[in-house]
């Protein structure tokens, strides 16, 4: 949540979409998922 706070995203928003993508993802898309590189996807 810290990190959310520090990139000025909504916790609830980016662990919606992260949980609901996270099942079908590939491990090499898995890096996508933090929010440094969320909130880059979000722009």
């Amino acid at each position: 949540m810290a990190s959310c706070r520090l990139y000025g995203i909504n916790p609830f928003e980016y662990l919606k979409d992260v949980f609901t993508r996270l099942p079908a993802a590939k491990i090499t898309e898995v890096e996508s998922f933090t929010p440094a590189e969320w909130a880059k996807r979000r722009v």
